[in-house]
């Protein structure tokens, strides 16, 4: 069940950043700005403009790509689309934690308020449960990557980080997984010198798994280092293969048409 959650989670990395998107900003202001997406959420558009960050809120912004921007529908697309089906496989790793004795049923019950103002997207109110459910329970990894979800939905990424961040000082058996995460967290931030780092660390605590390699494939992609990106997907895809991990193979093959484009 880990590992549904897991291959859940990134295909939030290789959908939103694998591709460079072109995006076509019109501000209120009459203003008109073009650039590559490095990220959205439900509050603000993030592009590279000529290779300088830009934050727009999107209440300063008319359209978007012609589109006339609704706050709340930009949020729900860019972020619930891609994760859509996280609060149905969190809810059956939890389930099935429950059933094999691995958490109490007070704990289970605990998680449940979290999980449910998950559904409702009240990701606040979620993550507001699950910082204090990782207080009371600091053994359990879903409690981390609930609590970081929630974080990424609210576009809150470095407090995706500090929540994954606590989750290897608790669970260093996890760290590698821990570690991707904050990958992918710092590459919707756009600091993909950091994201490396941190993709880095999780190949040190786990050479087998493809994941950290194909992670490190998309930031160098991002970098503009194809031939970095590459070599790395390349790894992955030959970790994946050999422990017969289909989706992860589709994931790789994937990316790597689109850096070979």
């Amino acid at each position: 069940m880990v590992k549904k959650i897991i291959i859940s989670m990134f295909s939030i990395f290789f959908l939103a950043q694998t591709i460079s998107y072109a995006e076509t900003i019109v501000l209120k202001s009459g203003k008109t700005v073009e650039g590559n997406l490095i990220e959205k959420t439900d509050k603000y558009i993030k592009i590279d403009f000529q290779g300088i960050p830009l934050t727009y809120f999107f209440d300063e912004v008319q359209s978007i790509n012609g589109e006339i921007v609704s706050r709340n529908e930009v949020g729900a697309v860019t972020l619930a689309d891609h994760i859509k089906d996280f609060d149905v496989t969190s809810q059956q790793a939890w389930e099935n934690d429950l059933k094999k004795g691995f958490i109490s049923e007070e704990a289970y019950n605990f998680a449940q308020k979290g999980l449910q103002y998950f559904k409702e997207k009240k990701y606040i109110e979620a993550a507001e449960v699950f910082e204090k459910f990782i207080k009371v329970y600091p053994r359990f990894m879903q409690g981390y990557l609930s609590l970081a979800v929630s974080y990424n939905f609210l576009g809150e990424h470095r407090k995706a980080i500090m929540a994954y961040e606590k989750g290897v000082r608790f669970l260093p058996e996890y760290a590698w997984f821990f570690y991707t995460s904050i990958c992918g967290e710092y590459n919707y931030l756009g600091e993909l010198d950091n994201s490396i780092k941190s993709c880095q660390k999780a190949v040190e605590f786990n050479p087998d798994n493809p994941l950290p390699y194909s992670i490190l494939g998309a930031t160098y992609y991002l970098k503009g280092d194809k031939e970095k990106a590459k070599s790395n997907h390349n790894v992955g895809l030959e970790k994946a293969k050999r422990i017969n991990d289909q989706e992860a193979v589709k994931q790789i093959e994937s990316a790597l048409r689109k850096v070979s484009e």
